[in-house]
């Protein structure tokens, strides 16, 4: 990971809801995009550990395991440009995101992730109950262009994110595999 860049989303999913605490930061749509793993995985429903440019590690609960698993992805070299940027008002609902990109394949996808870290969470029932949880990188709400060349995106945002501490997280993938080609950050406050 020598002077690689890695961009984390925490999508969190509602389906563990029945053990007793609904998730607030769960949305029907990450479930949806978590089902795609499923089908590429070819598994059950189940949460993933990691997931690195749609290769999974399930047995990943040592930093090194993490960075190796990285390392092996980055491998192959990326040669899509993506850029992202706030077009409208930090506080403007919808927000705004502005987007060009070089070099992606034929038939892939853009996908823009508004995701906000330093969110503190007493957990009220299920596994974690009576801990308090900071999230870091969760998934809020996205957006997705079928032509990743250049253009605007609209994104409703939930009540409550604190957009100081949100950043757009863009990416371009194979819809069919979920592979990535490219990455990029753009923190609100910039």
């Amino acid at each position: 990971m020598d002077g690689e860049r890695v961009f984390p989303i925490a999508w969190h999913v509602n389906y563990w809801d029945y053990l007793g605490w609904p998730d607030p930061l769960a949305s029907p749509a990450y479930v949806d995009r978590q089902e795609r793993y499923v089908d590429i995985f070819r598994t059950g429903m189940y949460t993933p550990e990691l997931v690195v440019s749609a290769e999974e590690e399930r047995a990943s609960t040592t930093g090194s395991a993490v960075a190796n698993h990285i390392d092996a992805v980055m491998a192959n070299p990326v040669t899509v440009s993506t850029t992202v940027w706030l077009d409208s008002e930090m506080d403007a609902n919808p927000l705004v995101a502005s987007y060009a990109v070089d070099g992606a394949p034929a038939g892939t996808e853009l996908w823009i992730v508004l995701v906000e870290r330093a969110i503190v969470r007493e957990i009220q029932g299920g596994e974690n109950e009576g801990m308090t949880l900071t999230h870091e990188n969760a998934a809020r709400t996205f957006a997705t262009a079928m032509d990743p060349t250049e253009g605007t995106l609209e994104m409703d945002v939930p009540d409550g994110v604190v957009r100081e501490n949100c950043s757009f997280i863009g990416f371009v993938q194979d819809p069919a595999t979920l592979a990535l080609f490219g990455a990029t950050d753009w923190h609100l406050t910039e």
